[in-house]
């Protein structure tokens, strides 16, 4: 069964770990129920890193000028972790250029 479905496997044995735990009255979580409380973490995650994105990029354009991110700083913004971001949020606060905020 597993070999057909595109399953992570870190999700699985998380479903498999958790299916012994507990509710708050005590009952099995269903195996519906952990992978509805599975997506919903993973949905926050994801919502959080697209804020931390969007508010960095509004950052930079009031800070550089609207036009100032080319497609390499755009791709990197996109693929960046909220680590990353969170660190180029720090870094806006005193580069002097836009280079200051993306240094390696």
């Amino acid at each position: 069964m597993f070999q057909t479905m595109d399953i992570n496997m870190d999700v699985m044995r998380n479903i498999a770990s958790m299916q012994l735990d507990s509710n708050k009255e005590g009952k099995v979580m269903t195996l519906a129920d952990r992978l509805r409380k599975e997506g919903r973490i993973e949905g926050k995650m994801e919502g959080e890193v697209l804020g931390r994105h969007a508010v960095l990029q509004r950052q930079l354009g009031k800070r550089f000028g609207k036009d100032i991110l080319d497609i390499r700083m755009q791709d990197r913004l996109r693929s960046a972790s909220a680590e990353q971001l969170d660190l180029w949020a720090e870094r806006i606060l005193d580069a002097t250029t836009i280079e200051d905020v993306f240094r390696e």
